[in-house]
């Protein structure tokens, strides 16, 4: 492959990051991984020097939340159905849609041996924790093997 325009592509890219959301992850020339720490910038990428987890600070009169991936659920053989809320809404409408700890984010097919044969019912898929979902697909875009949703945990609730 060819990385020969590799450096401007990088360096086009930190401008935009720098100009658009005042994010300066500093000099383009630095190795990569190698970040400055810029006091001056309140915007900026801050690495301190004994963690190795880096911490973002707001750009002023802005706020934002940190959330992490906890795991994705699964297209598989027993298919999926996102669960409803109420009678107008139904959880996976949108990005960051909190679904709280133990309610059902959706339901999967199940067969069951009773007497006399196999019965269908739908299994009810929910979490222990307070879940924020990430990814959403809709049905059409269901594909066997891959995401139908990420969920995540804020940042704060992490333990």
């Amino acid at each position: 492959s060819d990385l020969s325009r590799l450096k401007a592509i990088k360096k086009d890219v930190l401008a935009v990051l720098r100009d658009e959301i005042s994010l300066d992850l500093g000099d383009e020339n630095e190795c990569p991984g190698e970040l400055n720490v810029d006091d001056e910038h309140p915007t900026s990428f801050n690495v301190e020097k004994d963690k190795s987890t880096p911490s973002f600070s707001s750009p002023p009169g802005r706020s934002f939340n940190t959330f992490v991936l906890e795991e994705a659920i699964l297209l598989d053989e027993h298919g999926f159905e996102w669960a409803s809320i109420g009678t107008d809404e139904m959880v996976g409408a949108y990005n960051f849609q909190l679904v709280s700890a133990e309610s059902p984010i959706g339901h999967r097919h199940c067969n069951q041996r009773n007497g006399s044969g196999l019965a269908s019912s739908m299994v009810p898929i929910s979490r222990p924790f307070d879940s924020y979902l990430l990814f959403p697909k809709i049905k059409k875009l269901f594909v066997h093997g891959k995401p139908v949703v990420w969920l995540a945990k804020k940042f704060s609730e992490v333990e």
